[in-house]
Formats: C-alpha cells, sequence, structure tokens
C-alpha cells in the first residue's frame, strides 16, 4: 500500500495530492522512532536526559500517522499525576504543531513526517477525540477498568476510596481489644509488646507491614515452634547420661560444655510445664525471659547457645536445630504478632471495606490483578485488548510485581496473529533511576519483565544520547561511571554522548569552567562529622555566592547570560543536611528555598495551630488558653503571662477565643480558619518581623488541609483536632500527593534545596551534593527487603542470618548506587562533590592534617542493657549508637552512608592520576560540632517572641519603618497639611469651614441670591473639577449662554451624572452651568502678559496631567545643568517623590500655560484679596506645579524656559462674571525657578514639611 491508498509512510515526496487548500508539509521525525520495531513489544531503556519523555510523545504520533491506530486505543501509564499532566500536554501540544504548516519550509529529511491529507485528517481526529485519551497514572487506569467491569470483577456498582492507614488504624483497634480480652490466646504476647513499644508505635510497625509486598521470612509457625520448644531438653534428659554424653563426642571445647547445661537446665521447668499441657504462650515469655538473661562473652543466653551449638558435631546438631528453630520464628513478639494478629487485622479489614465498598490506594491494582487471574479473567483481558492495541509504560523501573502482572496477562500474553492488529507492550524507564524501593517500586520486577519480553522476541532499544548535559561534563560523569561504581544488577552498558555540545560554562576570563569541582575536605587536625558539616555549607554558600556575582556565565552558542539563583540546586540526602545547608546559605544572604519539603505537619507551626484549637474546643480550661496565648497566633510575652491567668471574658484574648468556638460550633469552619490569621493580628507579625514568608506559608497551607478535611464530611473540632494530631505524630498522612510536603514561600527567584529522591525528573545548570555522610539507622521492627535467587521479593523479620545479611547490604549499596546517580545526573554544565581522601598525586597538603571521616563515640554509656526487640548474633549489635538529638536517626560513625559508594570511586580516579579539578576545604574545630548538649542547654532562650519589649522598641521600629518602608510619595496637600492646614478667607458669615487645595467650595456668588447658590463643601468642588474634566471645550464654544448650555442634552446628562456620583443636589445645575460657562468663555489674562479669548477657543490642551519626581538630592542634577545629564544620571532616591495633578494645561502663541481651577468662596475677588489669598495658601504649590510642569515638559534651561514656558493662572470659578478677572497669575524668573528647585533640598521648605530622609536599617 502506498501513500495514494491512504497509508502514512515517512519519506519526502510521498505527499497525496487531494485537492486541498493546504498543500503538504513535512514535520521532523525523530531518528529513535526508526530503531523501533512497532510490530514487535520493545523495552526503551533509557538514561538520564536522553529525552524519554520525548520519545514516548512521539512514538504516541507515530502510531497515530503510520499505524492509523485511533488514538483512544493507545494506553499510556505513567505513574504520577504531575507525569500525566504533562504527558498530556505535550501530546496534545505536539498534534497541534504537526498539524500547523512552518512558516518557511526546512530542508526534507528522508525519515521525516509528510503532513498530507491524510495525515491531517488522522491528526485532526486525534485531537478531537483527546479529552477521552487513555494518557493516565497507573492507579487510574485501574480504577477505570474496575468501574466500567464492576461485575467481570466482582465489585459493588458503588464504591467510595479511603486512606489505607486510617482504615488500618480502625482495623487494628478493634482486633486489639479483642486480642487483649481476658482469656484471649494473645493477650500474654501482645502485654509483653506493650511493655516494650506503645500502641502507637505497634500499629505503625504492623502497617508498614501490612503494605510491604515482600514476602515476610522467617515466617511465625506455631506448630513447629511449640513442638521445638517441647524437644527442648529437661532436667532429666540433662543428666550425666543425657546431655553431658552427647557433648563429650559433639566437639565442643571445655568452657561451652561448661556453660551450655546449666543454661538449658534454667529454662527446663518451661519445657516440663509445656509437655504437661502448659499454654505455649505463656511458655514462650519464659523463653523470651531466658533468653535475654547474660551469658558469657557479652552475650545473651539465646546468643551463646545459637553461636556454639551451631559449630557442635552430630551428637548435638538436632538440639542446635531446635534453638534455631526458636531464635527465628519466635524469637520476639513481633514474629509472633505478624504471624497470628496481622493476618487477622488483614482478614477484618478486608471484610469490612468489602462491606462497605471501600477501596485503598493499593486495592486499586491488586483488584484488577485478582480479576485478570480468576475463573472468568481471559473475558476481562479479552475486552482490554479489544479496548486498547498498544500500552506504553512510562517510568518503569518504578513497577512492582502486581503492575507488571496486569501489564503481562493483558498485552504482552494476549494471542498473537503476526498481523499489525496484534497488540504491542512498550516499557520505558532507565533502571539506573528505581530509587522508590522504600515504596514497593521493585527493580527487580524491572528486569524480569525486561528479560521476558526480549526473550519471548522482543525488542531492547537504548536512548543513548543526552541533552541535558555538556560535553565535558558528560566525559567526567562517565569516567566515574566507567567502572567500579555499580554493581549488582545495576549497570551502564551504554555511556551516553552529548546532544547539545554548544553547551558551555565559561569563567569570568571567558575560558572553559571546570565540570567538575572536587571539594577536599582536609581535618585540621581532624575529620568530625559535625565539623565537615559546617565547613562545607559555609564553602558551598560562599562558592554559590561567587558564582552569581559573576564567576560563572552560561553559554548556548547563540547568547551568554550570567547564572542566576534558581539555576543552582544543592542536593541533600536528608531534612537534617538540607536545613544545615539552608541555614549557611541564609548566613550568606544567598536566596534561597527548600523545594518540595517533607513534613509539613512535624513543625513548630503544626503544633502551634494544634495549641490554639485545643484551646478554641475548650476556651475555659487555663492550661489550654496559656498554652494558645504562647503560640504567635497571640505572642503574650512570657514575662506577660502571669498576668493572663485570670482574664474576665471580655478581655480581647478572651473573647477571640470565645467567638472562635462560637464559629466552630457552627461549623462555618472557612471563616474561622480565616479569623485565626487575620483577627489574631497573626499575619502582620508574620510579615512584618519575620525574616521570610516560611511560616505564614506553613500555617495558612496547614488550616486549608485542615478546611479541606472538613469538606471531606461534618466534623466537630474535637473530630478535627484528633485528624491533626494523627497528622503531626505520622499516624495519618494528609490526603494528596503533597499533603505533607512545604510549599514553597514565595515565587521568588532562588537557589533550590531539596533532596536526591525529590531531584528525580528535575535539572539544574549547577549542581551541588552535600549529605549522605552517614547512614540512616533503620527501625528494628522494619522489614528487611533483599531478594532471593528465584528473584523473589524476601522482608526479613529480625535479625538475618549471614548470608541474609549479605543479601540486603548489596541491595542496599546498590539502592545506594542508583540514588547518586540520580545525584550525578541532574547539573547541565557544573558538578560539586565532596571528596575524603589524600590529595591527587603531586599534590602536596601542608601541614597536620586528615583525610579520613573519623568515628564519634557516644557521650557516655548506656545505663544498663537496654530492652531488646529482638535477639542478634553479634552482640556489639545490641549496644545503641550515639544520635543526634535532633533526629535520633544517624549513626555517628565513620564515612558509612550512601555517598561512601561515590567517594570510593572518587578515591580510585584521583589516586590513578585522573584529572579533576579542586578546591581544598580546611575543616577545623567548629564550636557547636560535637559539643556536649549541657552546654547548649545553658545558652538557650526563649524565641525573642516570648520575651518581653524591646526598652527601645518604639525607636527601633520607627527606624525600621523608615529604613523599610519603601519610597515615600508627598504632595501639596499633604505638605500643607503638615504645616497646619488650609486658612479660609473670612466671608462676611465667618469662616464656612476648612478647605484643602481647590477640592473646596466654600465660596459665595455675591452677584447670585443667597437661595439660589451653591452650598460649601468639598462634593461641590469636585464636582465642578469633573465637569470641566470631562467637558469637551470645543463643542461648547457656540453656546451662547448658561441655560443654552444645558439644554444640549449630552452636556445636561454630563452634569447630572457628575451631580449624582458627589451627592449634589439637582437644584444647583443652573448656577454650576453659569460657572463653567463663565469660565469656558470669559478673556483671561495670561503671565507673559498674552491674552486668551476664553478657554473654548484655546488651541492644543491637556486635561489632569500627573507629575511624579523625586524629591531632588544633592548628587541629582539640577535644572540648568542641561538635559544630557539628566537622561544619563542613576539616580539614588532615598527621600520619595512629589507629585499632583495640574488641572490643565493650554499652549498659546507656542508657550505652554499651567492652569488649576479654584471653586473657593472669599468675601472678594478684587485683585488683591485674591492676591492675598492666594499668599496664605497656594504659594508654595505655584511653585511646586511649576517645577512639575517644567519637568513634565523637558524644559531644562533658560533658553527652553523663556521659549516655552507662559506661567501660571489660577481661576477663582465663583468670581468669573462680566467685570471681574478673579483670576492669579505667575511668571517668575529662571533665577527663582532654580531657586524654588535648591529650597526642595531642605527637610522643610519654606515651613512645608517633607518626608523624612531614609535611615540604615537597624
Amino acid at each position: 500500500m502506498d501513500g495514494r491508498d491512504g497509508e502514512i509512510r515517512p519519506g519526502v515526496g510521498r505527499a497525496v495530492e487531494m485537492g486541498s487548500s493546504l498543500a503538504p508539509h513535512t514535520y521532523p521525525r525523530p531518528a529513535i522512532l526508526g530503531e523501533i520495531d512497532l510490530d514487535r513489544h520493545a523495552v526503551i531503556e533509557a538514561s538520564a536526559g536522553t529525552g524519554k519523555t520525548y520519545t514516548l510523545e512521539h512514538l504516541v504520533v507515530e502510531l497515530v500517522l503510520t499505524r492509523e491506530v485511533p488514538l483512544e486505543q493507545i494506553l499510556v501509564v505513567t505513574f504520577t499525576e504531575k507525569a500525566t499532566r504533562e504527558m498530556r500536554e505535550r501530546v496534545r501540544a505536539k498534534l497541534r504543531d504537526l498539524l500547523e504548516p512552518p512558516d518557511e519550509a526546512a530542508p526534507a529529511a528522508a525519515e521525516d513526517w509528510v503532513i498530507d491529507e491524510v495525515a491531517r485528517r488522522r491528526l485532526g481526529d486525534a485531537l478531537a477525540v483527546f479529552d477521552r485519551a487513555p494518557i493516565s497514572t497507573i492507579h487510574a487506569f485501574c480504577q477505570r477498568v474496575l468501574t466500567e467491569s464492576a461485575f467481570d470483577c466482582a465489585r459493588l456498582l458503588r464504591q467510595e476510596q479511603v486512606e489505607s492507614r486510617e482504615v488500618f488504624a480502625e482495623a487494628f483497634r478493634q482486633e486489639l481489644r479483642v486480642a487483649l480480652a481476658p482469656g484471649a490466646r494473645l493477650a500474654p504476647v501482645l502485654e509483653r509488646a506493650l511493655s516494650q513499644w506503645d500502641v502507637q508505635r505497634l500499629e505503625d510497625s504492623l502497617y508498614r507491614w501490612y503494605v510491604e509486598r515482600g514476602a515476610p521470612e522467617p515466617r511465625f509457625d506455631r506448630a513447629r515452634a511449640e513442638d521445638a520448644l517441647k524437644r527442648l531438653p529437661t532436667r532429666l534428659e540433662l543428666g550425666p547420661s543425657g546431655f553431658a554424653r552427647r557433648a563429650l563426642e559433639s566437639g565442643l571445647s571445655r568452657n561451652p560444655k561448661k556453660e551450655i547445661p546449666p543454661r538449658l537446665l534454667a529454662l527446663a521447668p518451661t519445657v516440663e510445664a509445656l509437655r504437661a499441657g502448659g499454654d505455649f504462650f505463656t511458655a514462650l515469655l519464659s523463653f523470651w525471659d531466658w533468653a535475654q538473661q547474660d551469658a558469657p562473652g557479652k552475650r545473651t543466653n539465646l546468643q551463646y547457645l545459637r553461636h556454639y551449638l551451631g559449630k557442635a558435631k552430630a551428637p548435638l546438631t538436632g538440639l542446635a536445630d531446635l534453638v534455631e528453630t526458636l531464635g527465628r520464628s519466635a524469637g520476639s513478639p513481633l514474629t509472633v504478632l505478624l504471624g497470628e494478629m496481622l493476618p487477622q487485622i488483614a482478614m477484618r479489614l478486608s471484610g469490612r471495606k468489602s462491606e462497605r465498598g471501600h477501596f485503598d490506594f493499593d486495592d486499586m491494582l491488586r483488584m484488577l490483578r485478582d480479576a485478570l487471574f480468576s475463573d472468568g479473567g481471559e473475558v476481562l483481558a479479552d475486552e482490554l485488548r479489544r479496548r486498547y492495541r498498544v500500552a506504553l509504560v512510562d517510568e518503569f523501573q518504578d513497577t512492582d510485581r502486581v503492575q507488571w502482572d496486569i501489564f503481562r496477562r493483558v498485552f504482552f500474553e494476549a494471542p498473537a496473529t503476526g498481523s499489525e492488529t496484534d497488540r504491542r507492550l512498550i516499557l520505558i524507564g532507565d533502571p539506573k533511576q528505581a530509587i522508590y524501593g522504600f515504596r514497593n517500586a521493585d527493580v527487580h520486577t524491572y528486569h524480569a519483565a525486561r528479560d521476558t519480553v526480549v526473550e519471548g522476541g522482543g525488542q531492547s532499544v537504548p536512548l543513548t544520547v543526552s541533552f541535558r548535559s555538556s560535553a565535558p561534563l558528560i566525559a567526567q560523569v562517565n569516567a566515574i561511571l566507567a567502572e567500579g561504581f555499580f554493581t549488582g544488577v545495576n549497570a551502564y552498558p551504554h555511556p551516553v554522548s552529548c546532544g547539545r555540545p554548544e553547551r558551555r560554562a565559561l569563567a569570568p576570563d571567558g575560558s572553559d569552567a571546570p565540570p567538575v569541582t572536587l571539594l577536599h575536605l582536609v581535618g585540621r587536625p581532624q575529620l568530625r562529622r559535625a565539623w565537615v558539616e559546617r565547613a562545607l555549607g559555609a564553602y558551598v554558600a560562599a562558592e554559590i555566592r561567587r558564582l552569581l556575582d559573576g564567576g560563572l556565565r552560561l553559554d548556548d552558542g547563540e547568547e551568554t547570560r550570567p547564572l542566576a539563583p534558581s539555576d543552582v540546586h544543592v542536593l541533600c540526602r536528608s531534612k537534617r543536611d538540607a536545613e544545615a545547608v539552608g541555614r549557611a546559605l541564609a548566613e550568606a544572604s544567598v536566596p534561597h528555598a527548600h523545594f518540595k519539603q517533607e513534613g509539613l505537619f512535624q513543625t513548630e507551626a503544626a503544633r502551634h495551630v494544634w495549641e490554639l484549637l485545643r484551646a478554641v474546643e475548650s476556651p475555659d480550661d487555663p492550661v489550654r488558653r496559656l498554652h494558645a496565648w504562647l503560640t504567635p497566633f497571640f505572642a503574650v510575652p512570657l514575662d506577660r503571662l502571669g498576668d493572663c491567668r485570670d482574664l474576665p471574658p471580655q478581655h480581647p484574648l478572651v473573647s477571640h477565643l470565645s467567638r472562635w468556638r462560637e464559629l466552630a460550633e457552627s461549623q462555618r469552619w472557612a471563616a474561622l480558619f480565616r479569623a485565626l490569621v487575620e483577627e489574631s493580628g497573626l499575619a502582620r507579625r508574620e510579615l512584618f518581623a519575620a525574616q521570610s514568608e516560611r511560616r505564614l506559608t506553613d500555617y495558612q497551607h496547614i488550616l486549608e488541609v485542615l478546611l479541606e478535611e472538613t469538606h471531606r464530611g461534618r466534623r466537630s473540632i474535637s473530630q478535627l483536632l484528633a485528624r491533626l494530631g494523627a497528622f503531626i505524630e505520622e499516624r495519618e498522612l494528609p490526603p494528596g500527593e503533597s499533603g505533607n510536603v512545604h510549599r514553597l514561600e514565595s515565587e521568588r527567584n532562588a537557589v533550590q534545596i531539596l533532596t536526591m529522591h525529590k531531584s528525580k525528573g528535575l535539572e539544574a545548570e549547577v549542581v551541588f551534593l552535600v549529605g549522605g555522610l552517614s547512614e540512616v539507622r533503620a527501625d528494628g521492627l522494619a522489614p528487611k527487603v533483599f531478594h532471593d535467587d528465584d528473584g523473589r521479593r524476601v522482608a526479613w523479620i529480625g535479625d538475618p542470618t549471614e548470608p541474609v545479611r549479605a543479601r540486603i547490604e548489596r541491595e542496599r549499596r546498590e539502592e545506594a548506587e542508583r540514588l547518586l546517580y540520580v545525584a550525578l545526573t541532574r547539573a547541565r554544565r557544573r558538578l560539586y562533590l565532596p571528596y575524603f581522601g589524600p590529595p591527587p598525586p603531586g599534590v602536596e597538603v601542608a601541614g597536620e592534617a586528615s583525610f579520613e571521616l573519623e568515628a564519634e563515640l557516644p557521650l557516655g554509656e548506656p545505663a544498663g542493657r537496654p530492652q531488646l526487640d529482638l535477639f542478634f548474633d553479634d552482640p556489639q549489635e545490641a549496644i545503641p549508637q550515639a544520635t543526634p538529638a535532633d533526629e535520633g536517626e544517624y549513626e555517628l560513625r565513620r564515612l558509612d552512608g550512601p555517598y561512601r559508594v561515590l567517594n570510593e570511586r572518587l578515591r580510585a580516579l584521583v589516586e590513578s592520576g585522573h584529572a579533576f579539578d579542586r578546591a581544598q576545604i580546611d575543616v577545623t574545630p567548629s564550636r557547636d560540632g560535637g559539643a556536649d548538649p549541657r552546654l547548649a542547654l545553658d545558652a538557650w532562650a526563649p524565641p525573642a517572641a516570648q520575651l518581653g519589649a524591646d526598652p527601645d522598641e518604639a525607636g527601633r521600629f520607627d527606624r525600621l519603618r523608615r529604613a523599610r518602608g519603601g519610597f515615600d510619595v508627598t504632595s501639596y496637600t499633604r505638605m500643607k497639611r503638615l504645616a497646619g492646614g488650609f486658612r479660609p478667607a473670612e466671608t462676611d458669615g465667618g469662616a464656612d469651614g476648612a478647605a484643602e487645595e481647590s477640592f473646596v467650595a466654600e465660596s459665595v456668588d455675591a452677584a447670585l441670591p443667597e437661595e439660589e447658590t451653591m452650598p460649601g463643601g468639598a462634593a461641590v468642588g469636585v464636582f465642578l473639577h469633573e465637569v470641566l474634566e470631562h467637558l469637551d471645550f470645543a463643542a461648547a464654544e457656540p453656546i451662547e449662554s448658561a441655560e443654552a448650555m444645558l439644554l444640549d442634552p449630552d452636556i445636561r446628562a454630563l452634569f447630572e451624572a457628575r451631580a449624582a456620583a458627589n451627592g449634589v443636589e439637582t437644584r444647583w445645575m443652573s448656577h454650576a452651568a453659569a460657572l463653567v460657562h463663565a469660565a469656558l468663555h470669559a478673556p483671561l489674562r495670561l503671565a507673559d502678559g498674552d491674552t486668551l479669548p476664553g478657554l473654548c477657543r484655546a488651541g492644543r490642551l491637556a486635561k489632569e496631567l500627573p507629575f511624579l519626581h523625586p524629591i531632588p538630592e544633592r548628587g541629582h542634577p539640577r535644572l540648568g545643568e542641561g538635559a544630557p545629564r539628566l537622561e544619563a544620571a542613576g539616580l539614588r532616591i532615598d527621600r520619595g517623590f512629589v507629585r499632583g495633578v495640574i488641572d490643565l494645561i493650554v499652549e498659546h502663541e507656542g508657550r505652554y500655560h499651567v492652569l488649576d481651577y479654584k471653586s473657593d468662596r472669599l468675601p472678594s475677588y478684587a485683585e488683591d484679596a485674591v492676591a492675598g489669598h492666594v499668599e496664605n495658601n497656594y504659594l508654595v504649590q505655584a511653585r511646586l506645579y511649576t517645577l512639575g510642569a517644567l519637568k513634565a515638559l523637558s524644559i531644562h534651561d533658560a533658553a527652553a524656559y523663556e521659549a516655552r514656558f507662559g506661567g501660571l493662572l489660577y481661576l477663582f470659578l465663583r468670581g468669573l462674571e462680566p467685570g471681574t478677572d478673579a483670576t492669579w497669575s505667575l511668571r517668575p524668573t529662571w533665577r527663582e525657578v532654580c531657586a524654588w528647585e535648591g529650597a526642595l533640598l531642605e527637610d522643610a521648605p519654606w515651613g512645608y514639611p517633607l518626608p523624612a530622609r531614609r535611615v540604615a536599617a537597624p
């Protein structure tokens, strides 16, 4: 079939001539598509930056264009909502791009797509149905199938999604009550467990095992354990003819032969009681007590017997097996509870969800998998095959066995016919970036699936060109990854090449900046972790500041630009690392933000909200009230807290709580949460006094999450408090992917601090790696995951055997390798890596120095043997490791964290002579590094907000306001008010009231009777000004009288509208029209001696012209110094601005005249009376307006002034009658104008205060 038959194939010249008005055009087709055989299943293996998403979106286009696969039949699955949104946007945009003809036809290549009429139809069809395109997360896909095929999946028609953690907690508590009931068989075990762990820790641990998808090993087998305990020797069997005789032939040394019998003798009564029909679980408690008793060699009884009996020969091997069985499968309460209690909880939970029609996140996948493998599963699979011809699964390295079972069943195992309609499965991922093992993602499943696809005739296609990093950086990273870095299932078989050779990083001298810099940490005299962290943080902050201040430029071949803060990422391993880096950046004044930082509900802000809501719940509880008043919502200082114990109900502190209680009781949650932030003053205090908006953002975010909780169902404040407490204690997680993640406090350009896990999918121009120096201590109750020889995921319970321990450690290292690979491949141009080890060959480090990270020991030995959860082969493992007080999860050992993997490789490269840029960081003892925590306690002080007021607080705040308050803008009105205000003229009836500037109308027209005269007041003045502003002067020119003016419907409408807007009665329209008509038609004597024959006959004019100019400083250019300097000057403005609005500027005979309307009421409008009134009230305004007009008109020298400026004219509207001028004019000399400007250098020119000068921040 060729193009004329409707099939589209890549290639120039295959366009179809179909009479379309649009000529065919070509669109570049990625070369990688030519390597993918769509007649087979495929696995596309990417590397970082190789365009995995780009390839996927073009695969969709290829299927639509060349394989005629309708878009609705292409299933695209990814793993996050964010990735799904991005994929939908990109595919839609790509389809639109292909339909759009290019502005200029580029040279076509043979493999390009030809977009002809057939192609346009297919693309148009795809866009028409795009909203139905099956592009979704794996969970959304499963839920859609389960909903649409409810009968096939044996589901209720109406289902509700619930939080897994929440419903597990309910089932756990119910089962706990049953198991602890009098006479319950598990009660002794539970009581022992709860003597070691509290209820919450037990619930947390069982939930972790509930969601773990690995097979638990070793399993608790009650029958086997009971049999083993019964078969241990009794007192009689330990006699001379029993154990002693067998011990002689066992090969044991003298001491074990001597020590083992009395230890078994101590357990013998328990064995005898069990053989006599005693309760097994009661006997098991006695066994655990015996097992933890001391034995020689700093071992426990159980450790001692397992160690020596494990070495014994045949006569005692049976006894060794019994001890080993008990130690493995019944060695702790956890093992028993996982075998006995957890299945009951799971059964209870499953039944309850089935009854209520509930399902959780993981149920979506499990139920679809189970339905596909049920008796009727083939029917469901065939239905899905009819619905989808191709499945594209993105980020497949994050898959697990359940997800692979689904896609394998539907697509890979679909019957093959050898035609183009066969179902195709295309898996896309990068196994080197499989870093979510802690979320049950399983890279071993990825490798098994890949092998299955390839061995079944599928294709493996590597992506080998990186479009992210510069060529020098790729070369260095490839050298790090070349050999000795990856182990086990990890590999780097296809080193990437550079697809952006033009990308460069430039040093200040224009040379290429080094792509990788090793931060060589040198101890003086030692390297301690706390000292290293502080020195490393200080260096990173200083180096980032240097780079931002011109130390690095970015060149993309066409243009260069400086480095911006947002171009820099600092990658950490933990929250602790991130906080340390954040402090260092803050000290160096480097703008920074924490990207998607976890732990929103583990902050002080969450605790403050909890304390406040507790007081709202019980506002009469004095303890809760005092706790609430100490929070920033009230910010009561500590020294005033005692005065707040017994406050009356009307006191603001108490009345706030009472009112908020009323809002809570009435379920007005939105109003309550808004009041907590606004009425409390929290927002004002945080914005004014806090270093950043971080805490205010957290408060608002927490309250938004709580508001969302109230929308999920009617809740009391007690229930809401319980939910918040669960979030804080991490018993439950807030809903959504980012429910417990901090929001960015602002959109400012800032360095991003983020964990290596969060960095996946991101990139930056410059990347610093910090953290990961010490290992995170695993919870002793948590699953220890590894894979057996068959690839099966195993979750080990308790202390592993040596072979199992080796597997666990190997897979932990492999996980660290993948995490470090992600971190190494985020940078586009520069990468900074810490380095511990000797200097490169030929480099000498002067003085005493250490290159190895030292061990840090506990401050003191533990007081007595701890109560252990598990039994250890090695007694040293039972000794608690020293941990920092702030988190308690980091062992203070040598370099034993995940960074050790990378450091080993860097060290090998350095010692072999590989060239790296090197920056030496001398690490010296810091005062806080490794210090006795008691010293920190002695130095502690309460937060400043809780201390009493600073005696100089008012003065400090005043200086702060002046320093940080922004520019001050003054006006004539403000200056006059500060100078004492308006001074009215005395009328016959006395002063009618104060007036300000021109927005007054407090005069009487003597020519009109009193009853026809408009009243005074600012509203009338504004009314007259607005009429003159909006009236068309030229249109009013032929109108001969005020009465005729009001007969014009447009003009009358203007008068009425402005009167209504300002509250002026319509009965004053005739008077107002008379004043306006006189102002427009009266001849005006101008300041330069010319006469203007009425405003309505003026030439060019501009109304309501605003001006704004800086208050002059001594360093500013001045009038008379010419325009060029003014335009070139870089003004520093410390005092603010002068602003104003000029009513009218008229051009007459080539000169500009400034006119200002005055509606003041004067006793006389004779020339001397008007001049005296202006002298008292408007002379400073005239000076300011003259300066403002000159600057607005760009008049800077005497010649321009003489030629272009005519002067000022004030029109007193109420005095403009025939025979009365009622105007005041002024045209100062150029020297006077310059002197006026000079007067503004003073703090109060002519007695009118200007804004205070800015001061340094306190």
